[in-house]
């Protein structure tokens, strides 16, 4: 992106857009900042989904035994034994200090339930809320100046 530490960003900061969640910094210098955006196998974003608000986390790398997916679709892994279901909306669950990640963004939506072959939690297919392949304008969380 374009704005750097000159402009407040700092590294572990969340990106967002109108959609929902792009990704977060990973480094900065002074006039531009590189992003990890949401799908790349690096990033794992710990999640809430749900109307109960249940735990989980998100990331491009399935699991072993979970179905092939679609383009573009991420896994989410559910920690305990929620219920997902199609249609489930999958938001931030919010880091300490909101680095790298500010509560309560739009991530994803739950599009398929992944049958239960005895994985330690429950997966389920979801789509990102963001469309990477059209990203324009984006927005750094930067927090309160100091």
């Amino acid at each position: 992106i374009d704005r750097g530490t000159a402009d407040g960003v700092r590294a572990n900061r969340t990106v967002v857009n109108s959609a929902g969640l792009v990704g977060r910094v990973l480094r900065v210098r002074p006039n531009d900042a590189d992003v990890l955006l949401i799908g790349d196998p690096d990033l794992v974003v710990g999640v809430r989904f749900g109307a109960q608000g249940a735990l989980g986390s998100i990331t491009a790398r399935p699991a072993p035994g979970v179905p092939t997916r679609q383009p573009g679709e991420l896994t989410l892994t559910v920690i305990g034994d929620s219920p997902v279901e199609v249609g489930d909306e999958v938001t931030t669950l919010g880091s300490p200090n909101s680095s790298p990640f500010v509560a309560d963004v739009m991530v994803a939506t739950v599009v398929s339930v992944d049958p239960d072959k005895g994985q330690l939690g429950q997966t389920a297919a979801v789509m990102p809320s963001v469309d990477i392949d059209t990203l324009d304008a984006v927005a750094v969380l930067v927090g309160a100046r100091q």
